[in-house]
């Protein structure tokens, strides 16, 4: 019995994935959002000149600096689009499943710490992947946003999962989320 129970559980885990999946699957016939089509721009900039061309100073990196913008998510989206060897538009929806799955991964496993029931972190990681904002980002696009949130969840994870004090995790969490 605990053979076939971990069957289902697999099996609701799958078709919860799965379905995420076919959510996110591309009505339209190109990206979507003005955000996404300046990622998009700035990450063809850097694959077409070879170097990033609004870098001034250090402050450039984070678009402190004037006429700059951030440059992580150009950065990993020209280096996705160089390892995959596809055009920009198409790396934009690799980029959005892998971090949809990422966004649905995590949050099965940070539910983990609060509930060690299988089915509640089913629930808990298919209700999140499913909810507007994460169907609006994880929608052929590629928003910084989206992908703060994802490494915000991470961290927090990280945080929730080591064996520090509550009230140091307290703290750490109260900082990540009102920084």
């Amino acid at each position: 019995t605990s053979n076939m129970k971990n069957k289902i559980i697999y099996n609701l885990l799958l078709a919860s994935f799965l379905f995420k999946i076919i959510l996110r699957y591309p009505l339209t016939s190109h990206s979507n959002g003005t955000d996404s089509f300046e990622q998009m721009w700035s990450s063809n900039s850097i694959v077409e000149n070879g170097q990033i061309i609004w870098l001034r100073d250090i402050f450039s990196y984070m678009g402190i600096s004037a006429y700059s913008i951030e440059s992580s998510l150009p950065v990993f989206v020209a280096s996705v689009k160089l390892l995959s060897n596809s055009n920009i538009e198409s790396t934009a929806l690799i980029i959005s499943f892998f971090l949809s799955s990422l966004l649905f991964l995590l949050i099965f496993l940070i539910s983990g710490i609060f509930s060690s029931d299988p089915y509640y972190r089913i629930f808990s990681s298919h209700v999140s992947s499913t909810t507007f904002l994460a169907l609006r980002y994880g929608d052929w696009s590629i928003e910084t946003r989206y992908l703060f949130l994802i490494l915000s969840i991470l961290l927090v994870f990280i945080i929730l999962s080591n064996n520090i004090s509550t009230y140091k995790k307290i703290n750490l969490i109260s900082i990540t989320l009102f920084s």
